[in-house]
């Protein structure tokens, strides 16, 4: 039996028995805190025991957490009404939270897009120059989404556009068709740009994963290297190079740009001007005050939250160079829970301009 069938039948069980001792000690406040604690603690064990990796567990708490969670605080307010009228209003509106959570966290939040706009200044050129990051594009379902994101880049007429990883994240017997998807959709949209786009690798892809780009004009960096064109410089990252801290780039006259999955290659202070990178997903479900709750990087949390980050030493003084991390279009696939809290997918727009 698949496991999420057999966390189910634990769901059904734990609930049915919670709900029979809540009825049969309704008169008690302490059952109703018994109970709730007793199926926190179960649900969130149970998912951890089963989950096939961490992602399948989350998947599994979330379960637990958003149906489970909801029928009791529903279930509890209802026998509660007649004597602890108050309590029972106090579960209705916890449950009335939770189900906002999850409708903005599963439906609305995955399925929209921020266009997020840096104006970096620069003494390296004459001119502005428009840039546009596709990050994180990870899906296991192409279609309406990823076009409409494809479309807004390209409506943005960049100068140059940097794809920085994670392009297609789905089980083996579906990536070929994924990946064919993806690459039909962006040759529809015109993926070009007058200076050139540029791909890099992400943790989604295997070894032959610039195949994505056959037949479209994408400079692509199976490995580590430096090309250049009339107006700046671009430094591609393997993976690999992109989370090490010891990767040092050819030092060159003019403006540097440097571009990697992770975001772990900005703590080594590398000699460019401007740094990019995705990986993060601003964690997909950031906390108020707290922020990212995972971010699988070395990079301070707040950086990994996405943004312009001004990057600093070792004792907090500026280093000069800037990193920009995007939060990304896509989301975690496989076992994952697909969802993003308080983190909207984003494409970024980066307009460098003379000083």
């Amino acid at each position: 039996m698949d496991v999420l069938a057999i966390y189910a039948c634990f769901l059904l069980a734990v609930t049915t028995v919670g709900s029979i001792v809540l009825f049969r000690f309704r008169r008690s406040l302490l059952s109703y805190l018994l109970v709730a604690a007793a199926y926190s603690l179960a649900f969130i064990w149970v998912a951890f025991q089963l989950g096939r990796d961490i992602f399948d567990s989350l998947s599994m708490t979330c379960i637990g957490l958003f149906a489970g969670g909801s029928y009791f605080l529903i279930f509890s307010a209802m026998i509660a009404w007649n004597r602890f009228r108050k309590l029972a209003v106090f579960f209705l509106g916890l449950a009335i939270m939770l189900d906002a959570v999850a409708l903005d966290a599963f439906v609305i939040e995955p399925r929209s897009f921020d266009v997020t706009e840096y104006h970096v200044g620069t003494d390296k050129l004459e001119k502005p120059l428009k840039f546009v990051v596709l990050a994180d594009i990870q899906t296991d379902d192409v279609g309406p989404f990823e076009k409409s994101v494809l479309t807004r880049a390209m409506q943005e007429k960049p100068d140059a556009i940097f794809l920085v990883g994670d392009y297609i994240h789905a089980f083996p017997a579906d990536r070929a068709e994924q990946i064919e998807r993806l690459r039909k959709l962006m040759k529809e949209a015109g993926l070009r740009a007058p200076l050139g786009v540029y791909a890099t690798r992400g943790d989604s892809e295997d070894d032959a994963w610039t195949a994505i780009f056959k037949d479209l004009p994408v400079k692509v960096f199976p490995r580590s290297g430096t090309v250049a064109n009339d107006v700046f410089t671009v430094t591609g990252l393997t993976l690999g190079d992109s989370f090490k801290l010891n990767y040092r780039p050819p030092r060159v006259d003019g403006l540097h740009i440097m571009i990697g999955h992770r975001p772990d290659f900005a703590l080594s202070h590398p000699d460019c001007d401007l740094m990019i990178a995705g990986h993060t997903h601003g964690g997909q479900v950031q906390i108020p005050f707290f922020g990212p709750v995972l971010t699988f990087s070395l990079v301070p949390r707040q950086w990994a939250a996405g943004g312009l980050i001004h990057v600093t030493g070792e004792h907090g003084q500026e280093a000069g160079e800037r990193l920009i991390i995007s939060r990304g279009i896509g989301m975690e696939r496989g076992y994952a829970p697909r969802l993003r809290f308080l983190c909207r997918p984003e494409l970024v727009v980066i307009t460098m301009e003379p000083e």
